[in-house]
């Protein structure tokens, strides 16, 4: 990310956007896992974690195998 930044003057909030945004999806993984668990099971409440992990993970897996591209694009 700071090669990409270089020397701008926001670098400071380019990088706590970031923090921020890993921060909240953190949240929102265990809120959502608390809320599973307390409304189901500690097994069902996991195994609903990582189906959702995997269903976000396929379409990154698969945009990183294009080389980034979007499919509009050439």
């Amino acid at each position: 990310m700071l090669e990409v930044i270089k020397e701008s003057k926001f670098k400071a909030t380019l990088l706590s956007v970031r923090s921020q945004v890993n921060e909240f999806v953190s949240a929102l993984a265990s809120y959502g896992l608390g809320l599973a668990i307390g409304y189901f099971s500690y097994r069902t409440g996991f195994v609903l974690l990582a189906v959702g992990y995997l269903l976000l993970a396929f379409p990154i897996y698969f945009f990183i195998l294009r080389g980034g591209r979007s499919p509009g694009r050439r």
